[in-house]
């Protein structure tokens, strides 16, 4: 009986709604000895902290650019009509033969390269009005060499020093632009967003703030990314009904975004995620998460929460070189 309220209170220490986590610790350690049980316990707690906070993401993980950068997706970025990913060469999933506005794949008052994928997925809120109306969540994914942002004439491919410059630079830089768009964090006005709670704010925070984040691999292997928050009105884009179909509609709502940036150096690029041959690796790699959503939607979600367990899992990777075909060969290959 001891061990049972033993147990028992270890339990009510996990977050609420690990039903999962809390079923696979009572399997692990009922039916064993006093010793067998204390061992286990450790190895089944140490389990639970590290997959508690993943435990929002899809435990398979998603390769983008040929498996330049892989990475844990959320639940809610799921298979079906309500979930899509495009680029900016994609055309509207819905309909396939009209365009994708190219703010609904990344803000227009938002200047970052190397655009991979964004996610859009439709998710159910409730209006003023009290009817239930699905509104997107986004999620995008940048990666880039670094370059010399903060225009000092450093190369590339220079020391860490210069790095560093360069990713100060660039947070810099993507504030600025926010802040000219959202201008500085300050609480939502009265009646300004029928979703929003007490703690909503629009602006963008005086600084990005630096955090330190868990791996899927171990709670105690951290990474060292930076977060900022913004919020202000936002074009979000819906499916409505019009000639007896559905049509895109841009709608004005204030929302959330929430930005990661994290720069990976050279040494932290890892292999070919299919093997092969490696490249030589003579730059760092930037890499910025944004994620875009009503405020109804940031809360329902955890977002904020949610987001940072995505930013845990990114890994960046070398492309595998590509093998190189003599013309006469391939001719005769083909033939």
């Amino acid at each position: 009986m001891g061990e049972f309220s033993r147990y028992r209170s270890l339990l009510s220490d996990l977050p609420c709604g690990r039903l999962g986590v809390a079923l696979a610790l009572a399997v692990a350690l009922f039916g064993c000895s006093s010793e067998e049980y204390d061992q286990r316990l450790g190895v089944t707690l140490r389990q639970a902290r590290t997959a508690t906070p993943f435990v929002g993401l899809w435990q398979q993980t998603t390769s983008l650019g040929d498996g330049e950068v892989t990475l844990r997706v959320p639940r809610q970025i799921a298979k079906g009509e309500r979930s899509f990913a495009f680029d900016t060469a994609s055309a509207d999933p819905v309909n396939a033969d009209e365009p994708l506005a190219a703010d609904r794949v990344v803000p227009s008052f938002l200047r970052l390269e190397g655009h991979m994928v964004t996610y859009e997925s439709l998710l159910p809120l409730v209006d003023r009005t009290g009817k239930t109306r699905l509104w997107p969540l986004y999620f995008s994914v940048f990666v880039f060499a670094q370059r010399d942002e903060a225009g000092s004439g450093d190369d590339a491919s220079g020391d860490s020093a210069s790095a560093e410059r360069d990713a100060a630079a660039l947070r810099d830089r993507v504030r600025k632009e926010l802040s000219d768009v959202f201008g500085e964090r300050r609480p939502v006005p009265r009646n300004a967003a029928p979703d929003q709670d007490a703690s909503s704010m629009i602006g963008v925070e005086a600084e990005w703030q630096a955090m330190s984040l868990p791996t899927p691999k171990s709670l105690e292997q951290r990474v060292d990314w930076h977060r900022l928050l913004a919020g202000g009105e936002q074009r979000f884009y819906r499916y409505v009904s019009q000639d007896g179909g559905k049509v895109a509609k841009a709608s004005r709502r204030v929302g959330d975004m929430i930005l990661w940036h994290r720069y990976f150096p050279p040494e932290e690029i890892l292999g070919p995620v299919e093997g092969g041959e490696q490249a030589a690796i003579t730059s760092g790699r930037h890499v910025v998460l944004l994620f875009r959503a009503p405020f109804g939607i940031t809360r329902s979600t955890g977002l904020v929460e949610l987001s940072a367990a995505v930013a845990g899992t990114v890994e960046v990777h070398q492309p595998p070189v590509a093998e190189v075909v003599d013309a006469p060969e391939a001719a005769s290959e083909a033939k």
